[in-house]
């Protein structure tokens, strides 16, 4: 029976950022006109967390834990190809819900 207790079904109840929100240039968005990120996320098993990150940031340079520092993943051997598309396709997706 599933419960009300908002914990993921791996068992890690905490989410945390990898680094700090990154800041908008108003010149590639302007104020009040929304935009699409993508995002990705990997679990560490050592702290029972979550850590979400832009999925720019994960092409470039893996995900990292913010609290323990264990290295979750290492970026793709071809993401500097990944990364154009992925910001093709933000691109797309924030002219699409304008």
């Amino acid at each position: 029976m599933p419960s009300d207790h908002s914990e993921g079904e791996e068992g890690f109840e905490e989410g945390r950022w990898a680094s700090e929100p990154e800041r908008i240039d108003p010149d590639d968005y302007p104020p009040l006109r929304p935009f699409a990120r993508v995002m990705t996320w990997a679990e560490c098993a050592a702290c029972g967390i979550q850590v979400h990150d832009l999925a720019v940031r994960f092409l470039v340079a893996g995900l990292v834990c913010p609290t323990c520092g264990v290295r979750l993943t290492e970026p793709p051997e071809d993401g500097m190809e990944r990364l154009r598309t992925l910001l093709r396709q933000e691109d797309e997706l924030s002219e699409q819900i304008e």
